[in-house]
């Protein structure tokens, strides 16, 4: 039972965080309060519960691990609570996170990982603790709360772009307060609102089912509340300001809107919104919603923080009184473990016109960028061309081509391709159009789209996922190597074989996008075969840049 077995002794190790030893103890001794009595029980608490920090924390960032304590006496909160001997705070591998100094909020801050753009730690065990010596029969007391956390670089996935708020975008809470978005913490109780008539469940594989629910009659519905169930930070580098300021957020973002047009109520991507129509606000005073009409829309290309929300049951939350949807927000970031090249079009570092347009780099830090002009053996070829508005990619057409030769400097970081028969490799492309080879290495492998969407490998074998519809923009992924191959198309799982288990160490040189008309997006290659829940965290990632 709490509050028992109560002793001097254990209450001067409490307050003072070292063992008592001769040293006599008293309770006016370890009393502070000038003028005010106290008992043995004013230094006690019932029970104490840790809330650990976010599962993914940004490097050179700090989350903070919490100790609650419950019906705590007066005494407890100005003498003990906040004496770091009595939290035992840990990490497994202090290569990735420091500790600040330790009390019942104690900042855990993600180390800079350095080497490359795009990276990430190991998974990191965080081990809290508290045991003051004192409370000895308190709920918890001396019960260690572990969790798995991890580090993250700043640009790991404008990865959770798809649908995102600033940062300081205020969060209506249940309580009727607000707080800022990057002050959320998982399990906050938030209010939302459900408008009449919308369905429980998106189907996340279906985007029609999420463009074809609206409502005509107005924009009627239940304020409730709800559980955050996961928050995500990371860095944009363009976001849409609408309404000179009212409200900052990603461009595949959703609003509860009018639409001027079809004269309906809907969820309308923030990019998607004209001037004339209307956001759906609720009204903190007046407990109702109303129509805010969108006056300005800017498309700024600056940085900017964000957070992705997810929240539980109603999908929905108000950021800064607007309603959004949480659909297809990520659950994990883009995997980096044995991503050994990605190229981004949508970040500088790794296609930039202002710098160069013979280079498309890669930001996982492995030299395995790609030249676009030819390289040596062809430098009269001409680089893909740019588009720069959302979503980034290069446009390729007969005769150009990304290549790394071999024998020549491009070819630093070609031994980076190489890969195991135990761990197999994947091969990831988003692309528009596409008709050609989109990614090979001689008879290494090859993947090509015709219609078809084809592998080739003379050491693993052959797999095809025929009649596969490839308009727009598509995910297209290939898992091989280890034994089994799989191809996927917008994650869903088109083809799947056994085949030979082999390792790739050839010397050709690599092309991407040979003898390919369409554009290319993000492209990723990893020295292992991905699961399909790893396929799916990139999917969930990527696909609103590409209006998935």
């Amino acid at each position: 039972m709490a509050k028992t077995s109560l002793s001097l002794g254990g209450l001067y190790r409490a307050w003072t965080g070292t063992a008592r030893g001769a040293v006599s103890s008293s309770l006016n001794a370890a009393n502070n309060l000038a003028g005010t009595s106290v008992s043995m029980s004013s230094f006690a608490f019932d029970s104490l519960t840790v809330t650990q920090p976010f599962t993914y924390i940004v490097e050179n960032t700090s989350e903070n691990v919490v100790v609650a304590f419950a019906t705590q006496g007066l005494a407890f909160d100005n003498r003990i609570k906040n004496i770091a001997a009595n939290y035992t705070i840990t990490v497994s591998d202090a290569t990735y996170f420091s500790i600040g100094t330790k009390s019942s909020t104690t900042a855990i801050t993600a180390n800079n990982l350095g080497g490359s753009t795009y990276s990430g730690s190991n998974g990191t065990t965080l081990s809290v603790t508290y045991a003051d010596g004192y409370n000895i029969n308190a709920t918890n007391y001396n019960t260690t709360s572990t969790k798995t956390i991890y580090s993250v670089d700043s640009y790991n996935s404008i990865n959770s772009d798809v649908l995102c708020v600033a940062t300081d975008t205020d969060i209506l809470l249940a309580n009727g307060s607000t707080v800022k978005a990057g002050d959320l913490y998982i399990g906050d109780s938030i209010k939302t609102f459900v408008p009449t008539g919308m369905p429980e469940w998106f189907p996340e594989n279906d985007p029609a089912e999420w463009y074809w629910w609206y409502n005509e009659t107005g924009s009627n519905g239940d304020i409730v509340d709800a559980a955050v169930s996961n928050v995500y930070y990371s860095f944009i580098d363009k976001y849409v300001d609408i309404n000179f300021g009212a409200i900052k957020v990603t461009g595949a973002h959703p609003f509860f809107a009018w639409d001027n047009i079809t004269e309906t109520y809907q969820f309308t991507r923030a990019e998607d919104l004209v001037e004339g129509d209307k956001i759906v606000k609720y009204n903190v005073e007046s407990g109702l919603v109303e129509d805010v009409l969108v006056e300005k829309i800017e498309f700024l290309n600056k940085t900017l923080e964000i957070a992705t929300i997810t929240v539980d049951t109603a999908h929905t939350y108000l950021a800064n009184g607007f309603v959004s949807h949480n659909k297809g927000a990520a659950t994990a970031p883009i995997p980096w473990t044995n991503l050994v090249c990605y190229l981004e079009p949508q970040f500088a570092a790794s296609y930039n016109t202002a710098v160069s347009t013979t280079n498309f780099n890669d930001v996982a830090g492995y030299s395995t960028g790609f030249n676009l002009t030819g390289g040596t053996a062809n430098p009269a070829v001409t680089a893909p061309v740019f588009n720069g508005t959302s979503p980034k990619s290069l446009t390729f057409a007969s005769g150009k081509y990304g290549i790394k030769e071999q024998a020549y400097s491009s070819g630093t970081g070609n031994a980076n391709f190489n890969t195991t028969s135990g761990n197999g490799y994947t091969i990831i492309a988003w692309v528009n159009g596409s008709a050609g080879d989109i990614f090979s290495r001689g008879t290494d492998y090859k993947v090509t789209t015709s219609g078809n969407i084809a592998f080739t490998s003379t050491p693993n074998g052959n797999l095809t996922a025929a009649s596969q519809t490839l308009t727009g923009w598509h995910m297209i992924a290939v898992t091989a190597g280890a034994g089994t191959t799989k191809i996927y198309n917008n994650n869903v799982e088109a083809a799947t074989a056994s085949t030979t288990a082999a390792a790739t160490t050839g010397t050709s040189d690599i092309y991407l996008m040979q003898n390919n008309t369409g554009n290319l997006g993000s492209f990723l290659f990893y020295q292992r075969a991905l699961t399909a829940t790893e396929i799916g965290y990139i999917w969930n990632n990527l696909k609103g840049r590409y209006g998935l």
